[in-house]
């Protein structure tokens, strides 16, 4: 069915802006108009109406949907209707209004799906396709996302093989139990926690010092991690 006039006018006469549509065409253009607004990130979001058009034997309702996903006064951020907002900082990097830092082995694939790399999470799999679903890739499981790690570090993460809600502190723990159940002596151990960014200076020198004169280390299990050995 064509969108017929009266559409357009109804569109056309937004106040937050102008709505260009050639007739019978299927798809529409729309230009905001230079207000506050637009020097926020709110510009960069969607845009709905409900419509109703009509031709001589029917009527219809339905929705239309704009995805404004850049903005000229803020040329580095982008918004993708699953993925959210996010600040391409460089090639490798981009900066996620909810995942704080991220690496990119794709940088472009992150409109459909794409390995991304964090401090916290290790590898994990997710894009605009599935997010907020990622696979992490030290779990070898799907998880789900919610919260924020760049407003007072709030989040949890749904664990979708144990049916269960872990916060930063759980899934720091069930994360390092994975990597740690594949390491076979304390030189192993030893070399993940002096490179991982999950453990302090002062911890490391701790575990070190625990591991070279009892073999063991309490600071590990005190935490919950659990050795293979």
């Amino acid at each position: 069915m064509e969108l017929k006039p009266c559409l357009f006018h109804r569109l056309a006469n937004r106040s937050d802006g102008n709505v260009s549509l050639a007739f019978g065409a299927s798809s529409l253009s729309f230009t905001p108009k230079s207000i506050p607004l637009l020097e926020s990130l709110h510009l960069i979001t969607r845009l709905g109406w409900f419509v109703r058009w009509s031709n001589a034997k029917s009527e219809s309702n339905g929705t239309v949907e704009i995805v404004v996903s850049r903005a000229s006064s803020l040329p580095s951020w982008r918004f993708l209707k699953k993925f959210g907002f996010y600040n391409q900082t460089s090639k490798d990097w981009i900066y996620h209004n909810d995942l704080g830092w991220l690496y990119l082995d794709d940088i472009a694939g992150v409109e459909t799906y794409t390995w991304m790399w964090h401090e916290d999470m290790g590898w994990f799999w997710t894009g605009n396709t599935y997010f907020p679903d990622l696979y992490l890739n030290d779990l070898a499981r799907w998880m789900s996302w919610k919260g924020s790690r760049t407003t007072g570090n709030s989040w949890t993460i749904y664990d979708q093989v144990n049916k269960e809600w872990l916060d930063s502190e759980k899934f720091k723990v069930a994360r390092l139990n994975t990597v740690f159940s594949k390491l076979k002596n304390t030189d192993q151990v030893m070399e993940f926690v002096n490179s991982s960014p999950l453990f302090t200076q002062e911890e490391r020198k701790v575990i070190s010092s625990e591991f070279f004169f009892r073999g063991k280390s309490s600071t590990l299990e005190s935490k919950g991690f659990t050795l293979a050995f």
